[in-house]
């Protein structure tokens, strides 16, 4: 048995760990893109980042295949006050397919909401303050990103969404570690 800890948003990514802590992978979600027109006439065109949808399919087919089953840990997110439109049209469209994907690979998904994991870090809304938590457990060098040099946040925070999915569902949220290694 895996699991697996999902942090959505085309920044976002995921972690899988063993039933015991150990850390395997880390895996951005697969965005690519796409140019806009200018806003204003005459102005330069722009561009967004998007879900890669098809890859994310490709991708939990692959983990499918890779691990059997597994307890997939999805933070359950949702709009802020004063948030953008476009903001939150593209973190849903990243959200939603995960917890689709997730189910029709037949993994056990659950939805946890942000403060629930992170009361049990002892973890605020400072996004350092997960990379700090979960560098305390695991080796800092598997939260870079490739083509970076510093520890990622999103991969700290879906590193620690993995080991509370496992500590809640697994071994009933005794005191665990992630271990480094796998």
């Amino acid at each position: 048995m895996h699991i697996i800890g999902v942090d959505p948003g085309t920044s976002g990514g995921l972690v899988v760990l063993t039933s015991y802590g150990q850390f395997i992978e880390h895996i951005d979600c697969p965005t690519f893109s796409v140019e806009l027109p200018p806003t204003k006439r005459g102005g330069k065109p722009r561009r967004r980042t998007v879900t890669d949808l098809k890859a994310m399919a490709v991708l939990v087919a692959e983990l499918k295949d890779k691990y059997g089953s597994a307890i997939v840990g999805i933070e359950r997110v949702h709009p802020m006050p004063k948030e953008g439109v476009v903001s939150v049209w593209t973190f849903a469209s990243a959200f939603h397919p995960w917890i689709a994907l997730m189910h029709s690979a037949e993994f056990d998904v659950y939805l946890i909401p942000p403060q629930e994991w992170k009361k049990h870090f002892k973890l605020g809304n400072d996004k350092k303050a997960s990379v700090k938590a979960v560098s305390a457990i695991v080796d800092n060098t598997v939260l870079i990103r490739k083509g970076c040099r510093v520890p990622d946040h999103n991969i700290a925070e879906a590193a620690l969404l993995a080991e509370y999915t496992r500590l809640k569902f697994v071994v009933g949220l005794s005191a665990g570690r992630i271990k480094a290694g796998g």
